[in-house]
């Protein structure tokens, strides 16, 4: 075989391997984009739950509480007897990523939610309204004795 074949050969894989080596730096970037701005996929915050609505309607919620599950009555079960009901895809997302689904079908459910707080002033000062998504799960205390 021709010498500048073999080099040509060798330079064109190694070109091929470095733009798949460099595609996959992109990959936590773009998982993190979709996840912040809840397109596909969600990373709920440790302790709390989201509301996966199908148009309208609760579909499932997916929760991020370790050594906590989810029963069939969305109830929060310590240990990992109960079954949550998952999406196949929360297995194969790395990181606690969740799949909520296509736009459009599938979105996470979110509200306005808008306060005031009385500072050493006493004046009420209106905070700016936020888009919250996520649920606080309830822990529940030890029984006192």
């Amino acid at each position: 075989m021709d010498p500048l074949i073999v080099v040509f050969l060798v330079f064109a894989v190694l070109t091929l391997c470095g733009i798949v080596g460099a595609s996959f730096l992109w990959v936590p970037w773009i998982l993190n984009f979709l996840a912040n701005n809840k397109i596909l996929i969600t990373n709920p915050a440790e302790g709390t739950a989201e509301a996966i609505m199908h148009y309208s309607e609760l579909d499932r919620f997916v929760m991020s509480w370790k050594g906590h599950t989810l029963d069939a009555d969305w109830n929060v079960v310590v240990g990992e007897d109960a079954v949550p009901k998952e999406h196949f895809m929360d297995n194969v997302l790395p990181g606690g990523l969740k799949w909520i689904g296509l736009p459009g079908a599938k979105s996470v459910r979110f509200y306005d939610l808008q306060w005031s707080s009385y500072r050493q002033s006493a004046v009420a000062q209106d905070s700016q309204p936020r888009d919250l998504y996520h649920i606080v799960v309830p822990r529940r205390r030890a029984p006192s004795c």
